[in-house]
């Protein structure tokens, strides 16, 4: 009967985090396509109100504007591969290999002393 409630546990657990993602997912499309719409009504806003506005400044506010999809998208890739698991396979065969390699390296050590 617990080992049933763990599982049930387990699924739940990653249901939820699942339904995170999606979560982050449905505020990464809308945000941003606000984010990109409003990109040039608002530039244009800056143009006008600062008269002698640097053009290096507008280059790098248009620059910042357009990298937070771009840095925001990398950090949502890192939760996908958080939630569906495809981070802990990768690392999870590296750590197995590693563990491995060290346990053979102790084993050879051990041999040498005895």
């Amino acid at each position: 009967m617990e080992r049933i409630k763990s599982n049930y546990q387990t699924a739940k657990e990653r249901v939820e985090k699942i339904k995170g993602f999606h979560q982050h997912l449905f505020v990464y499309v809308v945000v941003n396509i606000a984010i990109v719409a409003l990109r040039i009504p608002v530039l244009q806003f800056i143009s006008k109100k600062t008269i002698d506005m640097d053009e290096g400044f507008y280059n790098w506010l248009d620059l910042n504007i357009l990298l937070t999809p771009a840095i925001w998208g990398l950090a949502l890739a890192v939760h996908a591969l958080y939630v569906f698991k495809f981070w802990k396979g990768f690392l999870g065969d590296w750590e197995e290999r590693k563990i491995k390699e060290l346990m053979e390296q102790d084993k050879s050590e051990a041999e040498k002393y005895t």
